[in-house]
């Protein structure tokens, strides 16, 4: 069983803190990723939580890391992308889900590098469409964590279509995205980790390979994990167990050299019997749902369609302008934010987005 460690953090821009309380913490942990990886070359790779509005966030407060910050990137070192936020897939509009993809795409083209990964690791459940989204965008690759259990596959891995016939390669994490983070640093806790999870998450596997995601919830970059696996490798494999830092891609790779037989599952995924998806936040907050919806509407009917007419007759045509309005709106769509299962706090600075996009597209 060769078992693959992914170093990431998964980053909620607003949840129990705000927007710029959280990106205090941010902005101290891309410049200490960015100092250690500039000296230590046997780092493997760090997953960006799959959105680049935190390339934003951290190069509003020092734009002048950008090059050093697109060096890493384009070495795969840091890897990001494929999305600008993680969202929520159900109360967004389809089109808000492309843009999202849309906009993350054009960012990470800039930097030099994506992840060609649909990554949703703490979406509220999967909504049906999302393969044929992502194929939309090359992609063919998916991995998310809440919405499935026993009864629908007992395999972590799977193909996921969608009603018009698009397939994507899925990855299930059923423990979560952090299933490593609580994996010890002392020898022989970290070899009894490893084999009780290969144990559990081996018998799930359709092929020989295994993922253990070690980060949570604004964490660190795990500058030890190196220095772990070197100290426990050597027992594990006498023991049948490759253990590696490696990537999401590195893991889909070896996935599809094995060429397992996979099933097919269809439609979307909301069942909270493994994990909650948190059905409440349809209904919470609706002053946000309402402004949401609103912005969607004018972005969508209005405001596009008029100025590509417009442009037809020779204007020129907004896109900054229309594209900053949609960053605002897709900002609000993160999935705490636009689900709205955060503090008070937070959401002021969430309806203050709608806000701004509602402006903009009136005066557009």
């Amino acid at each position: 069983m060769k078992v693959h460690v992914i170093t990431h953090t998964h980053w909620d821009r607003e949840w129990y803190r705000t927007y710029q309380e959280f990106r205090i913490y941010l902005v101290n942990l891309i410049d200490n990723l960015l100092e250690w990886l500039e000296t230590h070359d046997e780092y493997h790779s760090f997953l960006l939580d799959g959105q680049t509005v935190i390339l934003e966030d951290y190069l509003q407060v020092h734009p002048e890391q950008y090059d050093k910050l697109k060096r890493q990137i384009e070495m795969g070192k840091i890897i990001i992308g494929p999305m600008y936020i993680q969202p929520d897939e159900f109360i967004p509009s389809g089109e808000s889900l492309v843009r999202n993809l849309l906009i993350g795409t054009l960012i990470c083209e800039r930097f030099g590098a994506i992840m060609k990964i649909g990554y949703f690791p703490d979406s509220f459940g999967q909504a049906s469409q999302i393969p044929q989204i992502l194929k939309g965008f090359g992609i063919d690759k998916a991995v998310f964590w809440r919405g499935l259990c026993d009864e629908d596959i007992k395999e972590t891995e799977f193909i996921w279509e969608s009603r018009d016939g698009s397939k994507v390669l899925t990855l299930w994490l059923p423990f979560s995205y952090g299933n490593g983070y609580t994996m010890l640093t002392y020898t022989e806790e970290a070899i009894i980790f490893v084999k009780k999870a290969a144990q559990y998450l081996g018998s799930m596997a359709t092929a020989n390979n295994m993922v253990l995601m070690r980060g949570w919830d604004h964490s660190g970059f795990s500058p030890e994990l190196p220095e772990i696996l070197a100290g426990i490798s050597e027992q594990l494999q006498k023991e049948g167990i490759e253990i590696v830092h490696s990537s999401l891609q590195n893991v889909f790779m070896d996935i599809e050299k094995e060429k397992p037989d996979l099933k097919t599952l269809r439609g979307e995924f909301r069942k909270p019997k493994t994990m909650r998806i948190h059905a409440g936040i349809d209904s919470t907050r609706m002053d946000i749902k309402q402004l949401n919806r609103k912005n969607q509407n004018l972005l969508e009917k209005y405001v596009e369609p008029l100025c590509a007419i417009n442009w037809v007759f020779g204007d020129s045509y907004p896109g900054q302008v229309i594209n900053q309005a949609w960053k605002y709106i897709l900002q609000s769509q993160a999935h705490d934010s636009i689900c709205s299962c955060c503090t008070d706090e937070a959401l002021r600075t969430v309806k203050n987005r709608f806000l701004d996009a509602c402006e903009i597209s009136d005066a557009l």
